[in-house]
């Protein structure tokens, strides 16, 4: 797997960051509120999958941004340097 890994367009990245910052956490909130009413089973343990699950593809995403504006910074600097040439 290439560990430069980035998104080739900017909308599944905001896709991504939606599903993360929106609707696991609202998923997980809805079923933790809806399910003891409607006797779902597992509800504290889906609560907590949905939650943690948003908080980790948050983190992989906030990385993954990371490296994008760190390889687009040096090859900022790549192409200034050619041009004082």
């Amino acid at each position: 797997m290439n560990k430069d890994f980035t998104f080739k367009n900017g909308k599944t990245f905001d896709i991504l960051k939606w599903v993360a910052i929106i609707a696991l956490p609202a998923l997980g909130w809805f079923y933790g509120e809806v399910g003891p009413a409607w006797s779902f089973p597992f509800v504290a343990e889906i609560t907590l999958t949905l939650d943690r699950l948003g908080v980790l593809l948050a983190i992989l995403l906030g990385v993954s941004n990371y490296q994008f504006k760190k390889s687009n910074e040096v090859s900022v600097k790549h192409i200034d340097s050619e041009e004082k040439d």
